[in-house]
């Protein structure tokens, strides 16, 4: 049969409350035992030191004598505040005894004959179906030695005993069973708050991912708990809604160029044309495919990238190097805009990148510079920071509106200006340097530049350290 996580829980507490209730009682027991033993132990043997005074201070062995209140007895009688006193010689032979041992004599091992020099004790399991204590205690007088023995009943300790014993059974079921029900309660208590979690979270599927937890434990860690699967809702919602944009606009991404291909071969095949309008028709169409082999380039990366496929091999980079191979990649686009770069960068600042991403890090920015500048330059400009780098990309085009700059870096993108202006593009330019900037470990940031355009701040520092202004 197969326990749940109640049943499990719930014997492990039963458990663990019967070992410790059960360990407290015996301990609080043999504590008991040991004090009452004690009492009895020091009343023998006041009384045997009390008698060993007064054998000690007689003159002649044949006025050893028992100092006995009672005169009337000629019986063993074992009365529960009697003693039992016996005084023997060195061979065990009883010199005077108390009345109320009667005919007896009070059993004396060879063992305690040999203990000269301190009081011994002993229990007798039966005597005069009693259990009885005893206490030896040594005498020399005389050149001999004398044994004063003290004996007291063990059946009231034994009573005693029993009936703590009892008292103990009774509490440590009591106290095991109040500790079990004042301990259940709030585990009870507690495995409903989860099983309503469990059931909320059951209810949440991809159609209402909206949906959060209700939280009546703001304050607990069943709180902390609830709060922090709420985070996870919104981050699965939001991974969600960025799939579903990513795939509506991907489609229409590539929709579009293939429709645009499409229609111009359609239109080129409907009558014989020459030569050249053939050649028209397939350099329109290359464009087209051009444009959507760098999207799905990018659309790939960007997917590697989130699975985290790619393997940062870092090195140390020089940046004035690094800028100097993109301007080379990104030569013809500069001539056929008729753009300058004007760069301001130290030769001894260097980073710890991937070449690669890097470099497609400040290519992208640069590209995003060169579409969108009006005032046929761009300043680059690098300084050391706080044992970083801090790398400016500036452009002087028509900027970016206040109500799209917190937009710019999500996938597919594109503001009202771009598509007034049919500015070229797939949307993933951007969004991918937000992307390679986690995985380079740098923090880019725009601003708008005062001119008029744009200022993207790359930030190879520590997170923790603010970028300067």
């Amino acid at each position: 049969m197969k326990i749940n996580f109640r049943q499990k829980l719930t014997l492990t507490y039963l458990t663990l409350i019967l070992v410790i209730v059960s360990l407290t009682a015996l301990f609080s027991w043999w504590q008991l035992s040991i004090a009452a033993k004690n009492q009895l132990d020091h009343a023998l043997l006041s009384l045997a030191e009390t008698e060993a005074e007064m054998l000690v201070s007689l003159r002649d062995r044949s006025d050893i004598r028992i100092h006995d209140w009672q005169h009337d007895k000629d019986r063993i009688a074992l009365n529960r505040l009697d003693r039992l006193v016996q005084i023997v010689d060195e061979h065990g032979h009883s010199l005077a005894k108390s009345r109320n041992l009667g005919e007896a004599n009070l059993p004396i091992t060879p063992q305690a004959l040999r203990q000269h020099h301190r009081a011994s004790f002993e229990t007798i399991d039966h005597f005069n179906n009693e259990p009885l204590r005893v206490v030896v205690f040594p005498v020399y007088k005389n050149a001999h030695y004398y044994y004063v023995l003290v004996a007291g009943s063990m059946d009231d300790i034994d009573r005693i005993l029993n009936t703590a014993t009892m008292i103990f059974m009774l509490m440590a079921v009591a106290l095991a069973g109040a500790i079990l029900w004042a301990g259940l309660l709030p585990i009870d208590r507690i495995l409903k708050v989860i099983q309503r979690i469990v059931s909320q979270t059951r209810n949440i599927h991809q159609e209402n991912l909206h949906q959060r937890l209700s939280n009546d434990h703001a304050d607990d860690e069943i709180g902390e708990l609830i709060n922090t699967l709420n985070a996870m809702l919104q981050r699965l919602e939001s991974a969600f809604e960025i799939q579903k944009n990513f795939t509506s606009h991907a489609s229409h991404e590539l929709k579009s160029p293939l429709s645009r291909m499409r229609t111009d071969i359609e239109v080129a095949l409907r009558r014989p044309r020459e030569k050249e309008a053939y050649q028209a028709v397939l350099m329109s169409c290359l464009d087209e495919v051009d444009h959507l082999t760098k999207m799905l380039n990018s659309m790939l990366l960007l997917a590697q990238l989130d699975a985290n496929m790619e393997t940062l091999n870092k090195e140390v980079l020089s940046v004035s190097d690094l800028m100097t191979e993109v301007l080379h990649q990104a030569r013809q686009r500069l001539q056929q805009r008729d753009l300058s770069v004007t760069t301001v960068i130290p030769a001894e600042l260097s980073i710890v990148a991937q070449k690669e991403f890097a470099l497609l890090l400040i290519g992208n920015l640069i590209d995003n510079a060169i579409k969108f500048t009006l005032n046929n330059k761009i300043i680059v400009e690098a300084i050391q920071y706080q044992g970083g780098v801090v790398l400016k990309i500036i452009d002087f085009g028509a900027g970016i509106p206040a109500d799209e700059a917190p937009f710019i870096f999500d996938r597919f993108y594109r503001g009202r200006t771009v598509l007034k202006n049919a500015i070229p593009g797939s949307g993933l330019g951007l969004a991918l340097v937000k992307t390679l900037a986690r995985h380079c470990q740098c923090e880019i940031t725009h601003s708008p530049n005062p001119e008029g355009g744009s200022i993207f701040t790359v930030c190879w520092a520590p997170p923790q350290r603010p970028l300067p202004l």
